[in-house]
């Protein structure tokens, strides 16, 4: 990770460390394996955050039974 990606993960981190998940109910989405935060930074600008299920402890949901698609 380079220092400004550093700089701008700490700026996140301040800026949502007391956020719940109310907080981004409208701001999500979700990836075959992964959960994705979509973050407003300045203005007009944001920044998309991926975790991984299983790094969530929702590894059950990464592998969804192909009946329920």
């Amino acid at each position: 990770m380079t220092k400004m990606e550093k700089e701008w993960m700490e700026t996140i981190r301040e800026n949502y460390q007391n956020s719940t998940l109310e907080d981004f109910d409208t701001d999500f989405y979700l990836t075959d394996d992964s959960l994705g935060l979509i973050v407003t930074t300045f203005g007009d600008e944001y920044v998309c955050i991926e975790a991984k299920l299983s790094d969530l402890g929702l590894e059950e949901w990464s592998n969804p039974n192909p009946a329920d698609r």
